[in-house]
């Protein structure tokens, strides 16, 4: 009697204590040892509160290697059979065979001598393959490949990993995978809402979505739970921990926090020690790094283009140019409008993107020549001590028509107040030209594919007496990643700068991102402005300048006349 109070007492804990029952249950279907962390311990905490109803949306972050899919995909639904044998899953990830892989495992850790035990649940035999196997209480397990979800129907709709690295730096593969997730997982739900008794107790909890991934993108399927705020509970577990992005949950009345408190902890050093995390840090590289381990799919700081590379125009810098603050700029011996055009005026399409650029030299830097005309090396200042740069003036991201709509002045309106009106019904030609009277600008760089090319078109025939030129860039073949790292150096030399405003703040995020940013047409408007300015020498670097003066100052023979004269 003893014997049979302390199975029953074990079984009932297992029931009701998910971490304990993946304790139990490790070695029937994984031979390695289990190594325990307390990320797993969160893990669990939260899949139970999926299947007790406290939440009906969760989203998992965490990098590779944390357990994530067996935790997830092949104990919880076994788990849940314990009490509730029911339950139906639809279990997917990018790839079939993934998805099987865990089916396969889920199936053999029911059917192990030690579940049986505890919980004989018979499996129809009609209907026990990989793919799929029901239990004779009307349950079932049902392994799909992301997108290809079929007309069943669940309580619990398990995405685990639904994009591959692969298939999340394709453009096309991405926007497949969203729609499946956004237009055909949500209507796979048996329970839409919660049923509620008298009292406010749960008696059928709504149908739930989990995911658990690692960060590829940000317009992956994270990226789209939470820019879209879709209500996801947000388990989000980086590799070193980050205090500025500490997670935080709400579990009922209970409040989950990350553990760690300084900044570069490990999350899983049992398993992942320090020299382990180095290692693959290089082998990854910043880009993947940040997305599979820090769940963030951009490095800090930005990867090619670093924030930190922009240089702030304040009032500081202001008066050591001969400024009196930051409210202006210095004075500028060639202004430039770069714009990336896509005019239309729907939200999840690109943008266009209009950038003005100042070229200024700014004193305090020198360039050396380091050969006389004789061929002696010596240290020279050359008399043009400063070093071109380049000043964002403005910056605008619009999602305007080509052509805004002609609007009539209001009787006893203001001129000011029409003007402001005016604005708000621009197109994107308006917004150009408007932008080089403004600054004053010398010249319009637009790119030449198919909407650039009417855009200027139109420029060209309505501004025809102004002082701007209009000229379309064509990029080549060169991609958008080779094109940021052909400007890269002339950032890190110092000579980009920028105000400190929103919009530029907006570039500077956009760049951050970059290549793994939803959008991109900041960065093709700025790179189109410098990478013109550096092939038309408005952008020499330090070492270009001192090789110049070296040329110009090296000794050179006498050319002699060709006839005598």
């Amino acid at each position: 009697m003893n014997a049979e109070l302390s199975f029953r007492q074990e079984r009932e804990r297992l029931q009701s204590d998910f971490s304990a029952f993946v304790r139990s249950a490790w070695e029937i279907v994984e031979p390695n040892p289990l190594v325990w962390g307390w990320h797993m311990q969160a893990i669990c905490m939260h899949l139970e509160a999926v299947r007790d109803g406290e939440v009906s949306r969760l989203l998992m972050n965490v990098p590779p290697g944390m357990s994530k899919s067996m935790l997830t995909s092949v104990m919880w639904p076994a788990f849940c059979w314990t009490t509730q044998p029911h339950l139906r899953f639809l279990c997917c990830s990018h790839s079939l065979d993934l998805a099987l892989r865990d089916s396969v495992r889920c199936r053999r850790l029911l059917q192990s001598d030690w579940y049986q035990k505890r919980w004989p649940i018979q499996l129809v035999g009609d209907q026990n393959a990989k793919a799929k196997f029901e239990t004779t209480s009307n349950g079932f397990r049902q392994a799909v490949a992301a997108g290809s979800v079929t007309g069943a129907r669940a309580d619990h709709f398990i995405i685990d990993d639904p994009h591959s690295v692969e298939s999340a730096a394709s453009e096309q593969m991405r926007k497949t995978t969203a729609d499946w997730f956004l237009e055909a997982v949500p209507t796979r739900m048996n329970n839409p809402a919660a049923v509620y008794d008298d009292e406010g107790n749960i008696i059928k909890p709504a149908s739930s979505i989990v995911i658990i991934m690692q960060r590829l993108h940000e317009d992956d399927v994270s990226g789209l739970c939470l820019s879209r705020n879709l209500g996801y509970t947000h388990l989000m577990l980086p590799m070193e921990f980050e205090a500025n992005r500490k997670c935080v949950t709400q579990i009922g009345d209970y409040v989950f926090e990350d553990q760690r408190s300084e900044d570069g902890e490990l999350l899983f050093e049992e398993r992942f020690p320090r020299e382990v995390v180095e290692r693959d840090k290089r082998v990854l590289g910043p880009f993947a790094y940040s997305g599979q381990m820090q769940q963030r799919p951009a490095p800090a700081g930005g990867g090619i283009i670093k924030r930190e590379y922009w240089q702030l125009w304040d009032d500081a810098e202001a008066l050591a140019q001969g400024v009196n603050d930051a409210s202006a700029y210095p004075p500028m011996s060639y202004i430039l409008i770069s714009a990336d055009t896509a005019y239309t005026t729907r939200q999840e399409n690109d943008a266009s993107y209009i950038t003005v650029w100042g070229c200024w030299d700014r004193g305090g830097a020198s360039a050396k020549a380091f050969l006389s005309r004789e061929g002696v090396k010596l240290e020279l200042v050359d008399s043009r001590d400063t070093i071109p740069c380049v000043m964002l003036m403005w910056a605008k991201e619009l999602r305007v028509p080509m052509h805004g709509e002609t609007i009539e002045r209001l009787s006893g309106e203001p001129l000011k107040a029409f003007e402001e009106r005016q604005r708000r019904h621009w197109g994107i030609v308006q917004w150009i030209a408007h932008a080089a009277k403004t600054y004053n600008a010398d010249k319009i760089l637009i790119e030449s594919k198919a909407n650039g090319i009417t855009v200027a078109d139109e420029i060209k025939r309505l501004y025809k007496a102004a002082s701007w030129d209009v000229e379309l860039v064509n990029p080549g073949s060169v991609d958008k990643v080779a094109r940021v790292y052909a400007v890269q150096s002339v950032f890190t030399n110092s000579q980009i700068w920028c105000p400190d405003k929103s919009w530029a703040d907006h570039l500077m995020t956009q760049f951050e991102s970059f290549p793994k940013a939803k959008h991109d047409d900041g960065v093709d408007s700025t790179t189109q402005a410098i990478r013109w300015l550096r092939d038309r020498k408005f952008l020499e670097r330090q070492e270009e300048i001192a090789a110049s003066i070296n040329l110009s100052a090296a000794w050179k023979p006498k050319t002699k006349a060709v006839y005598d004269v």
